[in-house]
């Protein structure tokens, strides 16, 4: 995978307001991004919000073809 896409998908992990910082890259059926979306937080109880995978089927439906999922912690280090 190209390094500049998963730079991309660090920072914008990063502007997530949520403990868990998460980002969804969408590609189409040729391979170029679509769109991108960072989990939000609903309501102020902790657990819930939606999900940025989810945000990007909402937005993008049928022309999505593959999902790239990043996820990271405070100071940028990508998790499992």
């Amino acid at each position: 995978m190209q390094s500049h896409i998963i730079r991309f998908a660090i920072k914008k992990a990063q502007q997530s307001q949520c403990v868990y910082k998460v980002s969804a890259i969408g590609f189409n059926k040729t391979g170029d991004i679509i769109g991108s979306s960072i989990n939000k937080k609903r309501i102020c109880k902790k657990g819930c919000g939606i999900h940025a995978e989810i945000e990007l089927i909402r937005r993008y439906g049928r022309k999505l073809r593959t999902i790239l999922i990043c996820r990271t912690n405070k100071t940028g280090d990508v998790l499992p």
